[in-house]
């Protein structure tokens, strides 16, 4: 394992309350470069529905684009999460839960925000292109979130531990 913040291996004589303090920097710096990108897509995708081209939009496409809202809603809460949690029980003596819990919640934030992004390529994709064209961007985005943010990691836990 290393230590982020020196890029040196974690001391074997970290306690867990260090190694909580340690995991839980770490993912609110994780949490800080997602919730930029997370908050733009969901303030533009807000924006759409008041432009003058939304009417042209079938029903589907309509759909599409309420569902792509929901997604990039719902990262932004699950991604908020941890720190609503961290203010609800940071005083308790509970930074174990905490730091457990805001992990699974920037997980499931995480989904959310692969789901927002690849509907919102399907939509602009469907308005741009014509015929099934508009899946190939749609694949390729879809496939490169699933190996960069599941495959590679998952493979990387096999490989030798840091």
């Amino acid at each position: 394992m290393v230590d982020a913040k020196n890029s040196q291996p974690a001391s074997s004589a970290e306690t867990p309350k260090e190694r909580y303090e340690r995991n839980w920097s770490d993912l609110l710096q994780e949490l800080r470069v997602t919730l930029t990108g997370t908050q733009i897509l969901l303030g533009f995708l807000l924006t759409i529905a008041f432009s003058s081209r939304f009417a042209e939009l079938t029903d589907e496409q309509q759909t599409l684009y309420v569902f792509t809202v929901t997604a990039s809603a719902c990262a932004m809460a699950l991604l908020v999460g941890p720190v609503a949690l961290h203010r609800a029980l940071f005083r308790l003596g509970m930074k174990d839960e905490i730091v457990r819990a805001g992990h699974a919640l920037t997980l499931g934030g995480l989904a959310c925000l692969a789901a927002a992004v690849v509907c919102a390529v399907a939509l602009v994709s469907q308005l741009v292109l014509t015929g099934w064209m508009w899946l190939i961007p749609v694949i390729i985005v879809a496939a490169t979130t699933l190996l960069a943010w599941v495959a590679f990691p998952l493979w990387l836990r096999g490989e030798e531990k840091f």
